[in-house]
């Protein structure tokens, strides 16, 4: 019995620990945030990082649900990344400068930046990756001097009208932008 569990234990974690080692910068919605890697240690950081099987396990989970829309978004998604950490005063113009430098990189990486808004020191910065008539790729800048910085990245095949579920399921509130915007358009 007990070697039937090992190997059960085996089985599940083995997609998890083969997903941690893959390489998520060939994707092309794929955005390199290693310019924050100092300020993981802040006093309060959040740090997610959901990956393919992950994603696949809770579509698999929530396919026969009442909301089948919300499983196919997360079918074709291959990461979630958020990283979260406080921002003191006197880090507000370094973090300022890698908003910059990252907007400026994926400008060059033919990006689309479809929401900027800047107000004071504060600052929201939103791009996606168009990949013919799909979205690749979605990054989420966002700083709040004295307060917190906000950085998600969402690699995968990305159906803008479902956005909002996503934020609503996994708590990113810097996703209700998008939903607001697309609604105004309408």
């Amino acid at each position: 019995m007990k070697r039937y569990i090992i190997v059960l234990l085996f089985v599940l974690v083995l997609p998890f620990s083969a997903s941690a080692q893959e390489n998520y910068s060939k994707y092309q919605g794929y955005v390199d945030l290693s310019d924050i890697e100092e300020f993981k240690d802040s006093d309060e950081t959040v740090e997610i990082f959901i990956t393919k099987p992950l994603l696949s396990l809770v579509a698999a989970a929530t396919s026969s649900g009442e909301d089948p829309s919300f499983s196919n978004l997360l079918k074709n998604l291959a990461l979630i990344r958020v990283e979260t950490f406080n921002v003191k005063e006197k880090e507000t113009t370094k973090v300022k400068k890698i908003i910059q430098k990252v907007s400026k990189k994926l400008t060059k990486e033919k990006w689309s930046r479809i929401v900027r808004v800047k107000e004071k020191d504060e600052r929201v910065e939103i791009f996606i990756k168009p990949d013919g008539e799909k979205i690749a790729g979605l990054l989420i800048m966002s700083l709040k001097p004295d307060k917190e910085a906000v950085f998600v990245n969402i690699v995968g095949n990305i159906d803008m009208e479902q956005l909002g579920k996503l934020s609503r399921k996994f708590d990113i509130p810097q996703l209700d932008s998008l939903e607001v915007k697309k609604k105004s358009k309408k």
